[in-house]
């Protein structure tokens, strides 16, 4: 081989992409991750969404279990220090002596189903939930097992979120007003420190007492507005579905 031929060799083997190589490459690339990245984050979200079902699945187990071991009588939905023997199913309400003890672990351990969850802290706690709450659910009102009537459609356990230091009482984030109109409390109002959430891509997980958990999709937009504070009470609350759905649950 002539040295011109080994010459011109050397140059092709040492030959690099090209500057409109390198922006179609980068262009599939780019393309690749739009295509891709929601669908991982559809993913992420669904595992997340599958994990708070579980927290609620256990969650309710413990309340079944607190009723068994108490003449089915359920604990209390409030939060209020549980000092005094109480049932209350948490203990981080507004009597307790320090306010800032609510977000606590000992708060959450002096309620009356601690010891039915194995004493797991996380439990509590939904993965989707960005709050530096330790707790992400609220449990709803009734009085003992033998009185649900329609287990399959009475919501016990909810995803529940507050503008607060903690979730405080139990779950009703509807207000009552006069002439039977229904609105969402509103945020800002300060005697109500609970809201709905929809965290679960525009819904929120629940269980209910016949045992089994769902997803519940909000079927109206501005629920999902509201929830992530984009609108007020007032403008979600005209005609919504949504409010009707979740007294029905609630009964």
């Amino acid at each position: 081989m002539s040295k011109r031929q080994e010459t011109t060799g050397h140059k092709i083997k040492l030959r690099g992409f090209t500057l409109v190589e390198l922006l179609v490459v980068m262009s599939i690339i780019s393309m690749l991750m739009s295509i891709l990245l929601p669908s991982l984050s559809r993913a992420m979200e669904a595992g997340k969404r599958t994990d708070c079902l579980s927290h609620l699945r256990q969650l309710t187990l413990a309340w079944y279990l607190y009723s068994m071991d108490n003449n089915d009588n359920l604990c209390s939905p409030d939060t209020y220090w549980n000092d005094s023997g109480g049932n209350y199913w948490v203990a981080d309400g507004l009597d307790i002596p320090s306010n800032d003890t609510g977000n606590t672990e000992q708060a959450i351990a002096e309620g009356a189903m601690w010891c039915y969850t194995e004493e797991t802290l996380g439990l509590y706690k939904c993965k989707s939930d960005r709050s530096n709450f330790l707790r992400s659910y609220s449990l709803c009102r009734g009085g003992n097992l033998a009185g649900i009537s329609g287990p399959s459609s009475k919501m016990i356990f909810v995803g529940a979120s507050s503008s607060w230091r903690w979730i405080h009482g139990s779950y009703f984030p509807i207000k009552k007003q006069y002439a039977g109109v229904r609105q969402w409390w509103s945020w800002d109002d300060p005697y109500h420190r609970q809201q709905i959430t929809a965290r679960h891509r525009g819904g929120c997980n629940a269980s209910f007492a016949d045992g089994h958990c769902e997803w519940w999709k909000w079927k109206d937009q501005r629920t999902v507005k509201f929830a992530n504070r984009e609108i007020s009470a007032e403008e979600a609350s005209v005609n919504n579905p949504d409010i009707e759905r979740l007294l029905e649950a609630l009964k």
